[in-house]
């Protein structure tokens, strides 16, 4: 089920009705309505029948168990109770607005909110029964329809005389102009009640609330209007849904499109086309009831087109007849409207339903390749027939199909399951066709339609980066084959062990190996048309998920690593100091090197990933005291554990605090929304209100530009902007008297993907950041300082200052120390030793690129820029291709 915060047009229809109910039933029996004439709906329901205690009498622990077990049902019932639920029939709706008429002395007028509301579902509802009206027999009785509009009106007309003055005219032009953008749809002949723009971007749609009445407001009873299942509201009800539906394949194109340009990152496309998948999915659950209540999906899916098409001005005979067109075809559909059936997803429930009609237990459905047809993705679409794009469409399923179902047979510990995946196991399961998979498969051809050979760029992208993400585990495990810490279990290096062997399982493409083993037990050769990793390079969406779970892994230890090695977190001390000491740059710096951060890879992961507070506790430090201070606090350790002398050392050594590391849940929190159900397997992100605002408001990115006029970029928020932004907030709640804070923004679910979309896009370098390659840098310049400083560190504190590698983060502590005044005269000689070793590592050495260099083979290139006017560019010519 969506949250509030979602916006469903049917969903705000069924609100509307539901109010209308709820303010005439209560607002009646406030002034005397007889309750018993209520009567609370779901009396079938044995959930509402009363538990019956023990029937026998039990000794012991059996006893025992049946009291408890009688308590907790006693507990339920009761709640269950608390939550009545009255189903007003529409035929009583007059009967309670001229109740309430009478007593209209003792009501007072009725709120406006009432009135807007009954006049948007009475617009609503008679404009769609005019449009199906128009269609005559074709569509059948309308008198139904038409019944509870007429209920509506006659309840206007009773309660006119309450109405309050500024609403008693129905001719209102702000109403007439919504009206109208209401009732054009883009994506469907038939009008129904679309919000205009203004009226979706209101904080909140006022609807009457319930009159309070003694008895229901401690019961806590809620009231609905009755559902009416005529064809007619069915068709209204897949109207609506047939508006989202598409809206949702537009702004997938909208996703596929830009990927194709190169404009977003694999792994945010497939993420939110899969959640777009998933909405569509809670959108069809709130109408499924009533589709099923007249013959199910396909068969209302079959009236809906007749329908659709008949309103485009197509005459009934050119429907069904194989005369038109059908190359031939005798299944009698008029291909000639292939393209409007699409959009009614037609022909694709009809090739699924196929596919589930030949389904076995346990069997492979593999097929002689080309039986259905060859795909060539180079040819043009637009200049096909109606009947080539049905061949073109079945040839790119069928043999998806058969992929999916392998996975589902065969290999059930695949990586991810997709929502096109988790239909097919549904419909294996079942035997029948979900309707979910149906706009799934859609998808999947709404995918190819807009990438034609392109779609193989999917592929290639996750082939690679789930190399780049092997190679990354393969050397830590090599660098830190005799480099251990006591704190360093075994199993974290078994683990990513194990997503070595994983990668390289899914590179040799385990559903291939299925089909082969599944071939040979038949005594068949694998044809040389089947080739490896089918299901992958067919699938974008797959694709990205795959490389999506392989890199929050990989991101997950990688913290793990460099939290447990401190490496990156001190070296970023070190580097802080020295840079504020003006110890780094120099008159013989080249061109190059002027024109970069003097630590490009430093700089990235602190303006991409890390504020100051993750790094230094209270903030960057600014003098030798605070570079020591802060430094053994982010350590975990007190100054004590850097005095010389051991009978100096006064209190403990250790903070209480402990060591600070870095805290992976504040950084990219939308992308690490989709981490439990991608890798831990947690099954589909059921989305709440929390979920819907953490998308548009934990976003630390904001848009700029438009995307009508291709300037649309995405900038990266501060902490101090957030504040200001939230601030400014405030205040303008504060002025127009409502609490920003109160309800989060309303969005259609198409709007949510958008918005997804966009912070997705842009938490993906951060998120990909390679923090594997960045604690091997950092740890071989805390050895290159070690070496350089090692003289001079000895001379102050002795040999016995650091004893073994590990300890190599402690050198920093050993150079903030001599240079701190609180001790001794401060001895800056070890930070400008330390400072020749940095200069000649990362400022004009490669190590201080290489984090840079494997992201952009993970694909995201970076460029720094040297001034805000004029945008120039370092690309680092001198290490890599940008």
């Amino acid at each position: 089920m969506l949250p509030y915060s979602l916006y469903s047009v049917y969903r705000q229809y069924k609100l509307d009705t539901d109010a209308i109910a709820s303010w005439l039933a209560t607002t009646a029996q406030a002034n005397g309505y007889p309750q018993e004439l209520l009567q609370p709906g779901g009396g079938d329901d044995p959930r509402n029948k009363k538990t019956q205690g023990p029937s026998r009498r039990l000794k012991g622990k059996a006893r025992l168990q049946a009291v408890r077990e009688h308590r907790q049902n006693q507990a339920a019932d009761k709640a269950r109770q608390a939550q009545k639920k009255y189903t007003i029939a529409v035929k009583d709706f007059v009967a309670l607005a001229g109740f309430i008429s009478e007593k209209r002395a003792k009501v007072g007028k009725v709120p406006t909110s009432f009135v807007k509301t009954l006049d948007r579902v009475i617009r609503a509802r008679r404009a769609f029964g005019d449009k199906v009206a128009d269609q005559g027999e074709a569509t059948g009785d309308n008198s139904a329809h038409m019944y509870f509009v007429s209920v509506l009106e006659k309840v206007r007309d009773v309660m006119k005389p309450l109405f309050p003055s500024q609403a008693s005219s129905q001719k209102q032009a702000s109403a007439d102009e919504e009206t109208e953008d209401a009732f054009s749809n883009r994506f469907a002949g038939l009008s129904v009640y679309e919000p205009s723009e203004a009226f979706l971007n209101m904080p909140d749609i006022e609807r009457p609330q319930p009159a309070k009445t003694a008895g229901d407001d401690e019961l806590g009873a809620t009231y609905e209007a009755e559902r009416l299942n005529a064809f007619e509201d069915v068709i209204f009800a897949l109207t609506t849904l047939m508006n989202d539906l598409n809206r949702l394949r537009e702004r997938i194109k909208w996703i596929w499109t830009a990927y194709g340009q190169g404009i977003f990152d694999l792994c945010s496309a497939a993420i939110a086309t899969n959640t777009a998948i998933d909405l569509a999915r809670n959108l069809m659950d709130e109408i499924t009831p009533d589709l099923d209540a007249q013959g199910g999906a396909w068969k209302m899916l079959q009236k809906f087109h007749m329908v659709q098409c008949m309103i485009e001005g197509h005459p009934p005979e050119a429907l069904f007849n194989n005369e038109f067109d059908n190359h031939g075809s005798t299944d009698n559909f008029n291909y000639k409207l292939y393209d409007a059936g699409i959009g009614q997803f037609l022909q694709v429930y009809n090739m699924v339903d196929a596919f589930s009609r030949v389904i076995e237990p346990n069997q492979l459905p593999l097929y002689k390749e080309g039986m259905f047809g060859t795909y060539d993705p180079k040819s043009n679409r637009n200049a096909k027939s109606g009947y080539e794009k049905f061949h073109e469409d079945r040839a790119l399923l069928m043999p998806f199909f058969t992929e999916l179902m392998t996975v589902c047979v065969s290999v059930t510990d695949y990586p991810v399951e997709d929502e096109f995946l988790r239909g097919m196991a549904e419909m294996r399961k079942t035997r029948r066709t979900p309707f979910p998979m149906v706009f799934a498969a859609q998808v999947f051809l709404d995918i190819h339609h807009v990438l034609r050979k392109d779609v193989s760029r999917a592929f290639d992208t996750f082939q690679s980066g789930v190399t780049v993400l092997r190679d990354e585990l393969e050397a830590h495990l090599d660098f830190h084959k005799t480099l251990k810490i006591d704190t360093w279990p075994k199993s974290n290096d078994q683990y990513m062990a194990n997503i070595v062997s994983d990668i390289r399982t899914i590179l040799r493409d385990p559903v291939y190996r299925a089909k082969e083993r599944y071939y040979r037990r038949m005594n068949y050769a694998v044809p040389d048309s089947v080739e490896p990793n089918r299901i992958l390079r067919m699938s974008p969406v797959l694709s990205g998920l795959v490389l999506f779970k392989y890199r929050a892994e990989v991101r997950d230890i990688a913290f793990t690593v460099v939290n447990a090695w401190g490496s990156v977190t001190y070296t970023a001390h070190l580097f802080n100091a020295l840079s504020n000491e003006k110890l780094l740059s120099g008159d013989d710096d080249d061109d190059d090197t002027n024109a970069r951060p003097l630590w490009p890879d430093m700089d990235v992961i602190r303006s991409l990933m890390l504020e100051d507070e993750q790094i230094f506790v209270g903030g960057a430090p600014s003098n030798a005291d605070e570079y020591f201070t802060r430094f053994c606090l982010q350590m975990g350790m007190t100054v004590n554990a850097f005095i010389r002398r051991k009978e100096n050392r006064k209190g403990p050594l250790a903070s209480k605090a402990g060591p600070r590391g870095i805290k992976p849940e504040t950084i990219s929190p939308v992308t690490s929304m989709f981490i439990d159900r991608y890798v831990r397997k947690t099954g589909q992100v059921n989305w709440t209100t929390e979920h819907v605002e953490r998308v548009i408001e934990a976003s630390q990115w904001e848009a700029e530009g438009s995307e009508e006029d291709h300037t649309l970029t995405m900038g990266k928020l501060t902490k101090e902007e957030l504040a200001r932004k939230k601030a400014q907030e405030n205040r303008e709640g504060k002025k127009t008297g409502k609490n920003p804070a109160a309800k989060p923004a309303r969005l259609t679910a198409e709007e949510l993907i958008r918005s997804l979309t966009l912070a997705l896009h842009t938490e993906s370098p951060e998120f990909a950041f390679p923090l594997l390659t960045m604690h091997r840098s950092c740890w071989r310049l805390l050895r290159a300082v070690k070496q350089q400083c090692d003289g001079v560190l000895r001379e102050l504190f002795t040999p016995a200052y650091l004893e073994r590698e590990t300890e190599l983060p402690f050198v920093v502590g050993w150079i903030f120390m001599a240079a701190a005044t609180f001790e001794s005269l401060p001895d800056k000689r070890p930070m400008l030793e330390a400072a020749k070793a940095v200069r000649r590592e990362v400022v004009r050495g490669d190590e201080g690129m290489a984090a840079i260099r494997r992201l952009r083979e993970l694909g995201f290139p970076i460029e720094f820029a040297a001034d805000e006017e004029s945008f120039l560019s370092w690309k680092g010519e001198r290490h890599a291709s940008a």
